[in-house]
Order: C-alpha cells, then sequence, then structure tokens
C-alpha cells in the first residue's frame, strides 16, 4: 500500500500554490476542504473569514475573499513567513514577511534548473 507522509508546512504551501497558479478551481475554499480532509489535516474556520490548516510541522493561515484564495501565511514556532500577491494587495499586519508566489517571480539563474540537451534543442 502507498502510504503518503503527514502534510508539513512547505508541502502545504506549494501544493496550494501549485492549484492557484493551475487555474481550474473555482471555489478555493472547497478544494482546500477536499484536500485538508483527504490529507488529514485539521482545518480550523477564523472568525475573520480566514481558515487555519494545522499540519505536522506548524500551521497555514489561508485568507480568503469570498470562495477565492487572496493570502498565505506559514507558521512554524517562532518562524513566520507570508505569501501574498496572487490575488490581493496587502500582507496581513501580523505577517512580518510579505513575497511574491514563485509562479509570479522570474528564476534567479542559481534558481533556475539545469536543463538537459534536447530540452535547450526544443527551447523548453
Amino acid at each position: 500500500s502507498l502510504r503518503l507522509p503527514p502534510p508539513t508546512v512547505t508541502r502545504t504551501v506549494a501544493v496550494v500554490m501549485s492549484g492557484l497558479a493551475g487555474g481550474g478551481i473555482v471555489d478555493h475554499r472547497r478544494a482546500l476542504t477536499a484536500w485538508a480532509e483527504q490529507r488529514g489535516a485539521v482545518l480550523e474556520p477564523g472568525p475573520d473569514g480566514a481558515a487555519r490548516l494545522h499540519v505536522s510541522d506548524g500551521s497555514v493561515r489561508v485568507r480568503f475573499d469570498g470562495d477565492r484564495i487572496v493570502g498565505i501565511s506559514t507558521g512554524r514556532g517562532d518562524e513566520s513567513a507570508a505569501t501574498d500577491g496572487a490575488v490581493a494587495d496587502q500582507p496581513d499586519a501580523a505577517d512580518p514577511q510579505a513575497v511574491t508566489p514563485a509562479a509570479e517571480q522570474p528564476p534567479s539563474p542559481e534558481q533556475e534548473p539545469r536543463r538537459g540537451w534536447l530540452s535547450r534543442l526544443l527551447g523548453r
């Protein structure tokens, strides 16, 4: 049998951002709820319309505008970072750092994956 490891903060943010970048998801809140149920993450709705996902190594706070995700912030103990910008301009006042999602940032030369000769030849 194939058993997935418990979800982590890093993996949860990657999955959410991948879902947003891929498009096609109409109701982000419903998709996040389904993912949390399938992965065994505890999803706790907040009074401000945001939700907090409790995963194995911390938590991920997801802010919504209606049923669309507008911001993600993470917390692991003392460490905290935010990812806003996919559809929102303002980070949370409590979040010390805001960054643009990876899908919108051009990769730096150090971050760009090495491409094989066939990929370079085909321009991919």
